[in-house]
């Protein structure tokens, strides 16, 4: 089948699976064994896809001492169809993304139809078109399907007040940007909902999307770019984009976020991001060197840390001191 998955189960709890196996006409990834340490558990992932990436299963061990939890998942994506639309604005991007059934939700598309990716573009002829493309400092703008997929897989635990956004790596300023109009969307539909001008109007005040940078010159353009394309958000302060090490803990009073998002590769999970993630929130990180892959790491109520791989990815470092 051109659709054939397989799950590869796990020998031991170390890394000692490191077997390739192949499937014509695709080519199967396991990640076997791959131990993953927080300060809650200890994670055991196993994981095959095809090489398209449109669909796989996954074997998730979570470990609490002598005990072991099993989840077993099949993600069912529509990446098949990125890197198809080429547009010519950004109202036919987001229309061919959703045809295409990569922006899937309401709430993503009003959102992404809100912020203008020519404005934070350096190629007017790609800022159009699903595919990602330099923007100086050899760091990158990723393609839109990506940005629908995090945008999607975090919305819903963006609550509708009082919401905070960590967005690392924020590069252009796009998503960051998205983000804000992402958490603006839920809480004017919880204004409706109440038929209140009043309260639901103080609340729809209430979120803050922060996006950090490593890299002073794109901090100043990102800026820039948003001061062009939602000028209020900024000037509201319910959006800031800061010069900060996504490697290193931020000022208390920044946390803890209920999404965060990471848009350049690890080689790890940084530890303090996970500290920073709120009880019931959602992380979406990019992770490894040699072979990348995107993870979606929750945290429950209890703090307790579950993780998932998705698909694999190609991203530019996260840029550590």
């Amino acid at each position: 089948s051109d659709r054939m998955t397989q799950v590869l189960k796990p020998a031991h709890f170390v890394n000692r699976y490191t077997n390739r196996y192949c499937c014509n006409p695709f080519r199967l990834s396991p990640f076997a064994n791959t131990v993953h340490r927080t300060k809650q558990p200890t994670f055991v992932t196993t994981t095959a896809f095809c090489r398209n990436h449109t669909s796989f299963h996954h074997t998730h061990l979570i470990t609490y001492g002598p005990f072991v939890q099993h989840h077993q998942y099949r993600f069912t994506s529509n990446m098949e169809n990125s890197w198809r639309a080429r547009a010519r604005s950004n109202d036919d991007l987001i229309d061919q993304l959703k045809n295409y059934k990569i922006v899937t939700s309401s709430r993503v598309e009003a959102a992404m139809r809100s912020v203008d990716r020519g404005h934070y573009s350096t190629d007017s002829k790609l800022a159009y078109e699903d595919t990602p493309h330099g923007i100086g400092k050899g760091q990158t703008i990723s393609a839109p399907h990506m940005h629908a997929m995090a945008l999607e897989l975090l919305k819903d635990h963006i609550p509708s007040t009082n919401a905070r956004i960590l967005d690392v790596g924020s590069g252009s300023g796009y998503l960051t940007t998205c983000f804000a109009h992402l958490a603006k969307v839920a809480q004017q539909s919880t204004q409706g909902k109440t038929g209140s001008d009043g309260d639901a109007a103080s609340a729809a005040d209430t979120y803050k999307v922060l996006g950090i940078e490593r890299v002073p010159e794109l901090v100043q353009w990102a800026t820039s770019n948003i001061q062009h394309d939602s000028p209020d958000l900024l000037s509201s302060g319910r959006l800031e984009i800061r010069l900060a090490d996504g490697w290193k803990a931020l000022h208390s009073d920044d946390g803890p976020f209920d999404v965060i998002h990471v848009g350049a590769a690890a080689a790890r999970v940084p530890e303090a991001l996970i500290d920073q993630l709120k009880n019931g929130g959602r992380m979406v990180i990019p992770v490894g060197v040699e072979e990348q892959y995107l993870m979606q790491i929750d945290k429950d109520a209890s703090g307790g840390v579950t993780q998932q791989q998705l698909i694999g990815v190609r991203y530019v470092p996260l840029v550590q001191d």
